[in-house]
């Protein structure tokens, strides 16, 4: 059974996320800053911030969450390519 809540879910898919990408949370953070700039907001966020996020500590949905997203999306990362004998 699951357990988990949309919350969880969603906690897991941006720690998940940044590390597919090889980013540590201050980079994620970076990123939400420079996305928002992008779209003509003046918004920072912190490690902290993203770290707290992560590990449950903040218990609603953050408010950069928006531009962590479009940082993903910006920086899709390829899917591995199936092994050589896979055709």
């Amino acid at each position: 059974m699951d357990n988990l809540t949309d919350l969880d879910k969603l906690r897991e898919f941006v720690r998940a996320s940044r590390i597919k990408r090889g980013w540590s949370a201050q980079k994620l953070a970076d990123m939400v800053s420079k996305e928002a700039e992008k779209r003509g907001a003046i918004f920072t966020t912190t490690q902290q911030s993203i770290s707290r996020f992560e590990n449950g500590i903040v218990k609603r949905e953050p408010s950069w969450l928006q531009f962590a997203l479009f940082a993903f999306d910006a920086n899709a990362v390829p899917a591995p390519a199936p092994p050589p004998d896979f055709f």
